[in-house]
Formats: structure tokens, C-alpha cells, sequence
């Protein structure tokens, strides 16, 4: 583009958003074994994506150059749940929960222009049809008391995700060149778990614990890298090459499981901790990188650990934290 360190001419990106979200829930005792709740969610969200070209990247404020592109698009997102917490036996109680989530997207619009001649690159303006998508989610859980110092927890579950205004919406161009491509033909994440863990209090200042998981992932949302070059110049424009155009996409299926252990300790005002989590991931299903199937999940790291010490007495409390995370 002729910009340097000093100076020269850039693009501009705005990404104005906006969320509306309402909760609420309500709980009631029923007899001596059951606590209810149930409740619902409303979130509203919009995106609205453009560039602008800049005589002086430096500068914003001097007068902009003319539109280069534009993406919009908005999302209807009603939840409604309902869980049961039911006292089986005196140290047993099982959580038995149902929620189900309606996601709507609305409004999707894109508009890109060749930088040169401001004349619209072939495609474009697109718009995209309003997409709707419904999932029911359970969930059960138990939990024993085995005796005053040791608790054991076992949960099974279902859990949706809809794609976010910024995966449907927001492109951008790395400083390295590489054009990261949002789609507004997401579809929502699905999610089974299940996790069985053991709570221990050797003292009633000490806490120790330990949990093995699992979660099977549909859909998943996955950055693939456009390698025919007419594909990869269709959508990220003249500038694409056969290895920096990376389009979000659902590539299929993966699964990780896991153990995590945790230590804590509490004196007075102070309070110590520590915890790992070892993570084994898989891609088992990928229609756009087949090469993958079999990987690790990338931005999955195998080994998290964290430590630290939080002090709370006075007025302005402190806490210093190490944390380590793996490739």
C-alpha cells in the first residue's frame, strides 16, 4: 500500500456492536425434597462491519478516504429452562435441569470493493437468507456425600452454542498479511459432557479435588485455509494466495477428555491455590482439512496449570498469579 513506519496510507475498520440480553428466574421450595427453579433469556445482538481507506494511517482523524467494504447482520437468541433439585436420600441429591434455546439470524448483508476502482469484486453485495436453528438440552446430575469431608459429583449434559456476531461478521487483515474470514453461514456449536469428580476436606482450611471429562462437539467452528487460488480470491479478495486466506467454517466433529486436580488452603486472610488440567483432544471429522482428522484441536492447549496467593485483609486486597499453558 506505500505505508511505512511514518507514515502512509491505511485502512480503517469500525466494528460497532451492540448486545440487549434479559434474565430471569424464579425458585420455589416444593415440600421437603424438591427446590425449583425455572427462568428464560432474551439476547439481542447486532454487528455492523465497514473499512475505510486512510490517507495517513497514523492519523485517524484527518478526513477518510472513500467505503471499501461492509458486513452486517443481526441475532435473535430465547432461552427457557427449568431444574429440579431433588433430595433423593440425606446425603444424596440429584439435579435433573432441561433448557431449550431458539437462535435466529437475521439481516446478513456484505458488500466488497476492489480498493482500485471502487467497483464491487464479482459477488458482491451478497445477502444472505435468515437462518434458524432450535436445540433441546438436558442435563443430570448427582451428587453424594459420602462423609462430612468427602463429596462426589457425577453430570451429564447438553449445551448449544450459536456462532457470535464477530464469527458471522468481523474479517480483518493480520499485520502479517493473512485475511481471517468470518461467515455468515455459521451454524450453531452442539456439545455432549459428562465429568465425575471428588471434593475432599482433610481440615476445614484445606479443599482437594480431582474430576475426569469428556465433551463430544458437533459443528465445530474451525479456520480453514483456502488453497485453490480462485476459490481464495472469490472470498478474500485480489490480495489472496493460497495460504493467507482462512475462512471460519464448520468442519465436523472432535472430542477431548481430561483430568483436573485442585488444591486449596485458606489462613486467615490469605488464601493459596493450585490446579492443572491435562487435555486430550482429537479432530474425528473434518470434510475441509482431512489431514486433521486424527490432530489435536489447535487453541486447545494439553497442559493448563494455575498458582497463586490472594490476600484480603484492609481496604484494597492483592493477588498475584502464575499460570502456565502448553502448545
Amino acid at each position: 500500500t506505500g505505508a511505512t513506519l511514518t507514515g502512509g496510507p491505511g485502512r480503517l475498520t469500525n466494528t460497532p456492536n451492540t448486545t440487549q440480553l434479559i434474565d430471569t428466574q424464579w425458585t420455589k421450595a416444593l415440600g421437603e425434597s424438591h427446590l425449583l427453579t425455572v427462568g428464560g433469556s432474551l439476547r439481542r445482538d447486532r454487528a455492523h462491519v465497514f473499512d475505510l481507506s486512510m490517507p495517513d494511517w497514523r492519523n485517524v482523524d484527518v478526513t477518510r478516504g472513500p467505503f471499501l467494504a461492509e458486513s452486517r447482520g443481526g441475532a435473535l437468541t430465547t432461552g427457557l429452562f427449568a431444574q429440579d433439585q431433588w433430595r433423593l436420600a440425606e446425603a444424596l441429591t440429584a439435579h435433573l435441569g432441561l433448557r431449550w434455546d431458539r437462535w435466529r439470524a437475521t439481516d446478513g448483508y456484505a458488500q466488497d470493493l476492489n480498493p482500485t476502482t471502487l467497483v464491487p469484486r464479482p459477488g458482491f453485495p451478497r445477502t444472505f437468507a435468515d437462518r434458524t436453528d432450535s436445540a433441546l438440552s438436558p442435563k443430570v446430575g448427582l451428587v453424594w456425600q459420602a462423609d462430612p469431608r468427602t463429596t462426589v459429583r457425577v453430570n451429564y449434559g447438553t449445551a448449544f452454542r450459536a456462532p457470535t456476531m464477530f464469527d458471522m461478521h468481523r474479517t480483518f487483515v493480520s499485520t502479517l498479511g493473512t485475511i481471517f474470514l468470518a461467515n455468515p453461514e455459521l451454524n450453531p456449536e452442539t456439545i455432549r459432557s459428562a465429568d465425575v469428580g471428588i471434593e475432599f476436606r482433610p481440615t476445614e482450611r484445606a479443599r482437594l479435588g480431582a474430576s475426569l471429562f469428556r465433551n463430544d462437539l458437533r459443528d465445530l467452528l474451525y479456520r480453514r485455509t483456502v488453497t485453490v487460488l480462485s476459490e481464495a480470491q472469490a472470498l478474500c479478495g485480489s490480495a489472496a494466495t493460497t495460504s493467507n486466506c482462512r475462512q471460519l467454517v464448520n468442519a465436523g466433529r472432535a472430542r477431548s477428555q481430561g483430568v483436573e486436580v485442585e488444591a486449596e488452603y485458606t489462613h486467615g486472610a490469605w488464601n493459596t491455590f493450585a490446579n492443572a488440567t491435562y487435555v486430550d483432544s482429537e479432530v474425528l471429522e473434518n470434510a475441509f482439512a482431512p489431514a486433521s482428522v486424527g490432530k489435536r484441536l489447535i487453541g486447545v492447549p494439553q497442559w493448563v496449570a494455575n498458582a497463586g496467593v490472594t490476600y484480603t485483609e484492609g481496604t484494597v486486597p492483592a493477588t498475584a498469579v502464575a499460570r502456565y499453558a502448553g502448545k
